[in-house]
């Protein structure tokens, strides 16, 4: 069925890009790059191969399999010394042992941005007036629909459905897209893949015009230990950094974009620069003990340092993270998180 649902995902893509002119657009929808959950971005966000978060939809959807009981979680962030506010909700429902599905929502926003387009020209050149000064904002909003599967005990696989909205004052944008995920499970290691906007993501402007993001794809390693003698466990986290290379990056109305007509770079981060792409990707840690306290750091392919941790109280998770930031000053995030009664016991 999942097969037949991607497929026709294309399809409609292709058919659009038959019909209108595009332009490829490299940053389009970053703002589903500011982060996720406390705890992803804690560990540097490498979460290709990490085996259970409760916003794996946003990373790699084949991850949901790792929540055992359904299970929702909120969280707010002010980011950039207040300059966005991030606020994402995330549910997810383990079908069987085998299957399950999940369901994220974002919503990212600038307020308070001044709209100097009424300003008088004087000599050509706007010129300050507090009467002709308003004030709008943007918005960014994100929906997504995940299933995941598990094969042969030891692969694991997933996709999810994401549906875009993006407001900056009278311009708008909707768009949908599928990101792809896998995962092979190992005893104690895990090697996992992402390839978001595997179906290009398709951006339809108001009043018109089109833009499609190329597809990114990210590998990822994992291994835990279990420290009997600390009583928990340790778990590291690796991700590249992406191994489709994009050029020719220039300004747009919502992001850098480059003409679809324009060639495309021949070769993958991997194969051009393999250091690069294996040492400039994400990196995180994660400490827990007894299944009650949680520490996290890591860093992630701008080179910001991140660390969390967590707590949990019965059925209640509380987390924190914190992102350095050189120019746009740190972020902090909280979460809570509850998982219901486990319906499969587990």
């Amino acid at each position: 069925m999942m097969r037949y649902i991607c497929y026709a995902v294309a399809l409609c893509v292709l058919s659009a890009s038959a019909q209108y002119h595009f332009e490829t657009v490299r940053y389009s929808n970053a703002f589903l790059d500011n982060g996720a959950s406390p705890r992803a971005v804690a560990m540097g966000e490498a979460m290709a191969a990490d085996r259970g978060d409760r916003t794996a939809g946003l990373y790699n959807p084949s991850g949901i399999l790792g929540i055992m009981k359904p299970s929702i979680l909120a969280s707010h962030a002010s980011l950039f010394n207040g300059l966005v506010t991030y606020d994402l909700g995330s549910f997810i429902y383990p079908v069987d042992k085998g299957h399950a599905l999940s369901l994220y929502f974002v919503r990212s926003a600038i307020e308070g941005i001044w709209d100097t387009r009424n300003f008088p020209l004087v000599n050509g050149r706007p010129q300050f007036s507090s009467g002709a000064l308003s004030f709008t904002e943007n918005t960014d909003w994100a929906l997504g629909f995940s299933y995941a599967a598990l094969a042969y005990q030891v692969f694991r696989y997933g996709a999810t459905f994401k549906f875009i909205r993006r407001q900056l004052a009278d311009k708008s944008i909707l768009g949908a897209g599928v990101d792809l995920g896998g995962q092979y499970l190992f005893k104690h290691a895990t090697v996992g893949l992402i390839i978001k906007d595997a179906s290009t993501t398709a951006n339809r402007y108001e009043p018109g015009g089109y833009e499609m993001a190329l597809p990114e794809a990210y590998l990822g390693w994992s291994y835990k230990l279990d420290l009997d003698y600390l009583y928990g466990t340790l778990q590291f986290l690796c991700q590249t950094a992406g191994l489709l290379g994009v050029n020719g990056v220039s300004g747009g109305p919502m992001g850098g974009w480059f003409d679809i007509g324009d060639p495309l770079p021949q070769e993958t981060g991997l194969i051009s620069n393999p250091v690069q792409t294996v040492l400039g990707g994400n990196l995180g840690l994660e400490y827990v003990v007894k299944e009650k306290l949680f520490f996290r750091l890591g860093t992630n392919s701008v080179y910001q340092f991140t660390a969390g941790a967590g707590v949990r109280i019965n059925k209640l998770f509380v987390d924190y993270s914190f992102q350095s930031h050189a120019d746009l000053n740190n972020c902090h995030r909280m979460s809570l998180a509850w998982d219901f009664n486990g319906i499969f016991g587990h």
